[in-house]
């Protein structure tokens, strides 16, 4: 299983080109989010679960929201496909960043509220975040930071 570690180290030893210029495209990479979590690592000195949990999930009340690791395998549900079938695990299902984050509909409706408010998130930061930065081309469908947006003819979001 790969870690987030493993991917920083691919990075540096395979030094990978890139697929286009800077600034040119739009290209969706979980990379870059395993990336930002082991920024958040180095800069707080903490394991980006434990940043979240300290700075996010406790503070908001999510009680029952975490970032998965190995040693959480024995308190997760497993996730099944449409057919019913078990959702094997791959190779990178052990990195973090880019997604394993466990949480209930509960703690999301919690999230969802913190966005609102003015105190978790100032208010013009979150209006940055649903501002269209992927549409190379005018389209209903971009992304902004870290949020798919829809933004058809009639300006609503």
């Amino acid at each position: 299983m790969v870690t987030n570690n493993d991917v920083l180290n691919f990075l540096i030893q395979y030094k990978p080109n890139l697929s286009y210029r800077t600034g040119s495209r739009f290209s969706y990479c979980n990379t870059n989010y395993v990336l930002l979590a082991l920024i958040i690592e180095k800069v707080t000195g903490m394991p980006y679960p434990q940043y979240l949990s300290e700075n996010i999930f406790r503070p908001l009340g999510m009680q029952h929201t975490f970032v998965y690791t190995p040693t959480d395998s024995g308190r997760v549900m497993m996730s099944y496909k449409p057919s019913g079938a078990l959702w094997d695990q791959d190779i990178f299902d052990h990195t973090y960043g880019d997604k394993n984050i466990y949480s209930t509909p509960r703690d999301m409706m919690k999230w969802d509220a913190a966005l609102y408010n003015n105190r978790f998130i100032r208010q013009t930061l979150l209006d940055s975040a649903y501002q269209p930065l992927s549409n190379e081309t005018p389209s209903t469908h971009n992304y902004g930071l870290g949020w798919r947006l829809l933004s058809p003819p009639n300006g609503k979001k």
